[in-house]
């Protein structure tokens, strides 16, 4: 994919919305939506072609300002740290909302995932973090968020590989290039919103 071909830098953010109070003696009341999304803020790197540079820009404009969804592998993220060789198919069912799986058969029992490492199921979109070290026979895995979507026996969790269902950020300026004497390289910005 031209992203990951051109990719310089990746910053993956987790988004928790989250409102608070404040009172005037500076106690802090906080409360927070059930919901999540991964944020990637990417940069390219500089490309001295004129053609390389007016495809990366087609490619970047072509996304519509969010209008278009696609997946992607991400550069580095889309591996886990664990030694998650295969993907786990027995876990017992869970019900939307909670943020937790259990594994009910591994044959990995060192590190099967670490914290940090991205998931998702077969049965939806949604990407999620492991927030435990994930270990033994029949290991918990707990999850940065609420399931979006039930699970049942029949589906599978994804630990290799994991795409991401984005779209660029609607709110970030528009793809735009240009080239200047005495310095033709030119690198791209972009803001990608995963899609939940």
């Amino acid at each position: 994919m031209i992203l990951t071909d051109y990719c310089k830098d990746l910053t993956l953010s987790s988004n928790h919305p989250v409102d608070f109070n404040q009172s005037a003696s500076l106690g802090v009341e906080t409360w927070s939506v059930p919901a999540h999304r991964f944020e990637l803020d990417w940069s390219s790197t500089p490309i001295f072609s004129n053609v390389e540079q007016r495809k990366l820009f087609a490619y970047l404009d072509n996304l519509k300002k969010g209008q278009v969804t696609f997946n992607w592998l991400l550069p580095i993220h889309s591996e886990p740290n664990g030694l998650a060789n295969a993907n786990p198919f027995l876990f017992q069912s869970a019900s939307a909302g909670q943020t937790s799986v259990v594994i009910e058969k591994s044959d990995e029992v060192y590190s099967f995932l670490s914290m940090g490492d991205l998931i998702k199921f077969s049965n939806h979109t949604k990407v999620y973090m492991v927030t435990n070290e994930v270990a033994g026979e029949n290991p918990t895995v707990e999850l940065n968020a609420p399931l979006k979507v039930g699970l049942s026996v029949s589906d599978s969790m994804i630990t290799r590989n994991v795409e991401m269902t984005v779209r660029a950020d609607p709110d970030f300026d528009g793809a735009s290039y240009s080239r200047k004497a005495g310095d033709l390289h030119t690198s791209f910005t972009a803001r990608f919103l995963e899609v939940v």
